[in-house]
């Protein structure tokens, strides 16, 4: 088969496609040291910091009054209450995702919509939030 470099239908960004075991997979690999280890698993999730030496903000402020820096692994990173959570969010034609992890808990949910513009950390951030209560 011949790719074009169109997109002309929904596929995974990249041609990358998964399911929801296969995101499970990812976060128990990664959350165990399986994927990453030593100094690359450290960096992965080290706040990312631009030339001028200040952080690389994910976003303005959120309810809680925390703002989310980017880590170099691609996550936003914000520490509530003690715990560090990473998330990330994404979509195309129509799906949307956000993922969250606290890997002080070994939790990870991730939420995934075909709702269009559907903001989906209302529903992963309910979820990552209860144990913490």
């Amino acid at each position: 088969m011949r790719h074009s470099g169109i997109c002309d239908r929904p596929t995974g960004a990249g041609f990358l496609v998964g399911d929801a075991a296969d995101l499970q997979n990812w976060d128990d690999a990664l959350l165990a040291g399986k994927v990453l280890r030593g100094e690359w698993r450290t960096l992965y999730f080290a706040p990312g910091t631009l030339s001028n030496g200040s952080p690389a903000y994910a976003g303005p402020e959120n309810p809680m009054k925390v703002r989310p820096a980017y880590c170099y692994g691609g996550f936003a990173r914000i520490v509530l209450d003690g715990h560090t959570i990473y998330g990330a969010n994404g979509g195309t034609f129509g799906f949307t995702t956000f993922t969250g992890t606290i890997p002080d808990q070994h939790l990870s949910v991730t939420t995934l919509t075909n709702l269009g513009e559907f903001d989906n950390r209302i529903l992963t951030s309910a979820v990552l939030g209860a144990p913490l209560k």
